[in-house]
C-alpha cells in the first residue's frame, strides 16, 4: 500500500498565462514547447495546454542552470 499523499491535480494553463508567469512573449513558449523544453499538450488545431507543474519543474530546472 502506498503511503504517500495524494498530490492535487496540476492547473492546467494556456500558452498566454504561462507567458505571464515566465514574463515573456506567447511565441517564445511555443518555441520552448517546440524544443521539449516545457510538455504541452495539443487542444485542437493551435492551442497547447501545459499542466503548472510542467512550468514549475521547468522554472526550477532553468533557476538550478545559473
Amino acid at each position: 500500500m502506498d503511503n504517500s499523499a495524494p498530490q492535487a491535480p496540476s492547473r492546467i494553463l494556456y500558452v498566454h498565462h504561462a507567458a505571464k508567469r515566465l514574463r515573456c512573449t506567447d511565441r517564445t513558449v511555443r518555441r520552448l514547447i517546440k524544443r521539449g523544453q516545457i510538455p504541452a499538450r495539443r487542444k485542437g488545431r493551435r492551442a497547447w495546454t501545459i499542466r503548472s507543474s510542467d512550468l514549475d519543474g521547468y522554472l526550477a530546472r532553468r533557476r538550478s542552470s545559473w
